[in-house]
């Protein structure tokens, strides 16, 4: 099963991401990063070579990635949980 661990350390460390679209990784990508079928071998190439060439894109999808991880630390997800828990 994927994990969304590590494109929520790529994001965290400002690097462009593209991953799959599949399990938890567009919940933790959100729109800060490119989705692709796991199978789409043509379009992981096509967006490889875009963020490769493309400086704008690239600086676009770093800090798009860097600014959603920083609302995905386990110190948030502990506190939203502990609140949660607090209302039962």
């Amino acid at each position: 099963m994927a994990s969304g661990n590590p494109p929520l350390e790529a994001m965290a460390s400002s690097l462009p991401v593209m991953a799959s679209n599949r399990a938890s990784i567009p919940e933790v990508v959100g729109g800060a990063g490119i989705l692709l079928d796991q199978s789409d071998v043509d379009g992981f190439a096509y967006w490889t070579r875009e963020v490769l060439i493309n400086e704008d894109l690239r600086a676009e999808l770093s800090e798009a990635g860097y600014k959603r991880s920083l609302n995905l630390s386990w110190e948030r997800c502990a506190k939203e949980a502990l609140e949660v828990l607090g209302r039962f």
